[in-house]
């Protein structure tokens, strides 16, 4: 269904569907973690790359992939385990962090960095 969706979303463009990937794996990163996030999105990726075969260089989803699960890791504490470990040692050390307070502040880093991984990707790869 994901991958019906991200080919409607792109009309059928390479560098649409490739920036989508990225925007999109990231938010379902920051909900469902990397890991279980980067196994899902590579089955809908696969399920993708058939309806780009006219593109030379279908690894790019690859990328995008890569991109948007590790930036999008860092939008909330549940993101990825690193978080999880960070937040335990602070809160252990007595500066406890909640769950706004690091969405605030990781959703600014990570948007950033997503608009810098975007740019990088077209100038790279697209």
């Amino acid at each position: 269904m994901m991958d019906i969706k991200i080919i409607e979303i792109s009309t059928g463009n390479f560098k649409v569907a490739t920036i989508s990937i990225m925007w999109l794996s990231s938010m379902f990163t920051s909900i469902f973690g990397n890991v279980a996030n980067a196994a899902t999105f590579s089955k809908i990726i696969k399920t993708v790359i058939p309806g780009f075969q006219n593109v030379a260089n279908t690894k790019v989803f690859w990328w995008a992939l890569s991109f948007g699960s590790c930036l999008g890791g860092s939008i909330t504490m549940i993101g990825s385990a690193t978080n999880v470990v960070a937040v335990s040692a602070s809160a252990k050390a007595g500066c406890k962090i909640d769950f706004i307070k690091f969405f605030k502040f990781g959703a600014k880093i990570a948007i950033l960095n997503l608009i810098a991984a975007s740019v990088y990707m077209y100038l790279r790869y697209l």
